[in-house]
């Protein structure tokens, strides 16, 4: 398996989604599980920004692990996001569907699948996010509801 480190845009349709779906009561089921960020409808811009950062750490922190220490943030990095020098992970509410979300953040799960990254708490908390958008996806399909409780 390799690894690499995903573009910022990645990262901001999966949280764009979720942010954009998060209703003010707080009560959207993909984002309920997500503990250390206030991630309610109404959430500040900021809380999205850290966990968006975070999860680029996170990705870093796997590619280090899958390709040494110090890779993650290397110069070839930085010519692979196309960016002239490294930069930090920036932050922008990117719209989009949600299957298109789903698979930005199935993307970023993957990438972040080395070392012991995948036992870290928000890599688990965004495995489940990810379980839960697709549940949520699911059963907003025509076809699921053509079928009977039974």
């Amino acid at each position: 398996m390799s690894a690499y480190i995903v573009d910022d845009a990645t990262i901001n349709r999966a949280l764009g989604y979720l942010r954009t779906s998060a209703r003010v009561d707080g009560h959207f089921y993909p984002v309920e599980c997500v503990e250390g960020y206030d991630l309610k409808g109404g959430a500040k811009a900021t809380e999205w920004r850290r966990l968006g950062r975070d999860m680029m750490d996170l990705n870093v922190a796997a590619v280090d692990a899958r390709y040494g220490e110090g890779e993650g943030n290397a110069w070839e990095v930085s010519q692979q996001r196309g960016l002239a020098v490294a930069a930090p992970y920036k932050y922008v509410n990117e719209l989009c569907g949600s299957v298109q979300a789903y698979k930005a953040l199935r993307i970023w799960l993957y990438q972040c699948s080395e070392g012991n990254v995948p036992e870290s708490d928000l890599f688990k908390m965004m495995e489940l996010v990810s379980f839960r958008l697709a549940c949520d996806i699911v059963n907003h399909l025509d076809e699921y509801h053509t079928f009977p409780w039974e």
